[in-house]
């Protein structure tokens, strides 16, 4: 069988979707002996060709610019966020996350499909990730020689929540900074991000470049690292026992093996740091 045999598309019905059913690798072809029923279910732009990465820690692919519209650029695949890091136990049951980043010579990429029932963005009042919303980190080099502080410039933390009703896509996003001088929250003025309601959640799709980290040029190469790191904001009824607003909870990627303060919001030893593909 040739090799484009061993997987079809379906067109999905809103936003330009495909889905996508592949052979273990494709590039080998599949056999009419049952190779599909080993296959991944991945969800793909119409026209873009099925990517497989093992661990977007480990390492970032190379991508062509992107299209900061609400769908998945293509070079990269969805992988599930790990719950682990969980910071209050609560049910997740029907939530789940999944993310993918990917670079270009002038920034990073990531894509999150959050899938979840009614969402609870953070109210006016409250800070934008006191609700449904989810937070990307970056840092220019992979290098956190001031951990737990951030290196100013060049780290960063953006906030995005979830759109708030599903109409319009949503451009509301803050800029947190952990420093030795204190911490500090601005609105976060770029267009190259956005919230979307989906049918069964909301995605954020965002482009990340050197005037976001406070830098005045990026330049990333392979073989060069980076870090970045992915957590979820999970909103739910508010109430006194929250730790802010509507969040009942949130979990990501990574956390940082001891301290009170574990996850990247307040440690940058918590980032992953992966190496630059080619």
């Amino acid at each position: 069988m040739p090799a484009l045999a061993g997987w079809f598309r379906r067109a999905r019905a809103h936003g330009g979707w495909a889905v996508a059913l592949t052979c273990a690798n494709i590039s080998q072809g599949c056999s009419d002996q049952g190779d599909l029923s080993v296959g991944k279910l991945a969800q793909v732009k119409l026209g873009c060709p099925v990517v497989q990465h093992a661990d977007y820690c480990t390492a970032i692919p190379s991508i062509a610019q992107p299209q900061i519209d609400g769908e998945l650029d293509c070079g990269v695949e969805l992988q599930p966020v790990p719950t682990d890091t969980l910071t209050r136990p609560v049910s997740l049951d029907g939530i789940k996350a999944e993310y993918a980043v990917g670079y270009t010579p002038s920034g990073l990429y990531y894509f999150v499909r959050v899938t979840k029932a009614n969402l609870r963005p953070a109210e006016a009042q409250d800070a934008l990730f006191c609700g449904d919303a989810v937070q990307l980190f970056a840092d220019s080099d992979g290098e956190h020689p001031a951990a737990p502080d951030y290196d100013v410039p060049g780290t960063a933390q953006f906030a995005v929540p979830a759109p708030d009703g599903a109409a319009a896509p949503s451009r509301r996003g803050s800029v947190y900074v952990s420093a030795p001088a204190g911490p500090s929250m601005t609105p976060w003025t770029s267009p190259n991000f956005v919230s979307i309601a989906t049918a069964d959640g909301y995605a954020v799709e965002a482009f990340l470049s050197a005037g976001d980290l406070g830098l005045p040029q990026l330049f990333l190469q392979p073989a060069a690292r980076v870090g970045f790191d992915v957590w979820i904001c999970i909103g739910g009824e508010r109430l006194a026992t929250n730790d802010c607003g509507n969040r009942i909870t949130d979990y990501g990627l990574r956390a940082a093996d001891q301290g009170i303060f574990r996850g990247p919001h307040f440690n940058s030893a918590a980032f992953c740091n992966p190496t630059l593909g080619e």
